[in-house]
């Protein structure tokens, strides 16, 4: 069963060419960088809440399960503008069974002694954010905040480097073309896997240890569409720029308000 059929065709990947290009437009004027400075306060609002009331008072958590709630109340408050519990819970359950469907989604987050000296630098940045803004009397995430994560950003692009969000995904050719001595008449379907390229080690240098160092001064210019978590071209993500907030937004409140460990591998 392909994504299309579980999801329906309304969704951007099943629009004709010109309702893609009104719909994404519409999309793109809610998600550009310019409107995402005016949500930072909000959305910060929402995970700070969000992870108090799921966390508090639990030993543990499932790490998937968890993420997955907060990043659909996230989303669904923030374009949707609904607070209440209950209409939340209802989608939820529905995207879930969706997400099921679609997404298996492996978990392998850096906590080993191999990734230390990372670890150190990741937790030192967001702390310095933190005492920053308690020493000046603030409580909110602002634009500037995010912008000043630029290390926490490079750990999460190394980590989407290791762990696609999409791992694969198919094209069709709109017209007859040869790409790489190969032909491919209109109308066949090219399957692409993120892997390919992401753990190229003739693109990324050791491209399978965890080094977020790579994307600050990379030994090899990273071309266009090698490293493609949000996709490329036409139709990549149009949430990259709020799935980038969200995620910087969720890193610094799960570093700066909680004490964590590694919890019984079984």
């Amino acid at each position: 069963m392909t994504v299309r059929r579980i999801v329906g065709d309304c969704t951007l990947t099943g629009l004709s060419k010109p309702r893609y290009k009104l719909v994404k437009g519409a999309m793109m004027s809610f998600l550009k960088p310019e409107s995402l400075r005016s949500y930072v306060s909000h959305l910060d609002e929402i995970v700070h809440a969000h992870i108090v009331s799921e966390i508090k008072e639990k030993e543990s958590i499932n790490a998937v399960d968890f993420m997955k709630k907060l990043t659909f109340d996230v989303t669904f408050t923030i374009l949707f503008g609904i607070d209440g519990k209950s209409p939340k819970e209802a989608m939820f359950h529905d995207f879930d069974q969706i997400f099921k469907a679609v997404w298996f989604v492996p978990l392998n987050f850096p906590v080993s002694c191999h990734y230390a000296k990372s670890i150190i630098s990741f937790i030192l940045e967001q702390m310095e954010i933190f005492l920053r803004k308690r020493r000046n009397g603030e409580e909110k995430l602002t634009w500037t905040d995010l912008q000043s994560m630029k290390y926490t950003w490079r750990v999460a692009q190394e980590l989407m480097k290791i762990i696609p969000l999409v791992f694969e995904n198919f094209r069709e050719a709109a017209k007859d073309l040869y790409n790489g001595g190969y032909f491919i008449p209109k109308g066949w379907k090219v399957f692409w896997v993120s892997h390919g390229t992401q753990m190229n080690e003739n693109i990324f240098e050791n491209p399978k240890v965890f080094d977020p160092s790579r994307f600050k001064n990379p030994s090899k210019p990273i071309f266009p569409y090698v490293y493609v978590p949000f996709g490329g071209g036409p139709h990549m993500c149009s949430g990259n720029d709020f799935a980038r907030v969200e995620i910087l937004t969720i890193i610094h409140r799960m570093v700066t308000k909680f004490e964590w460990s590694q919890g019984d591998s079984r």
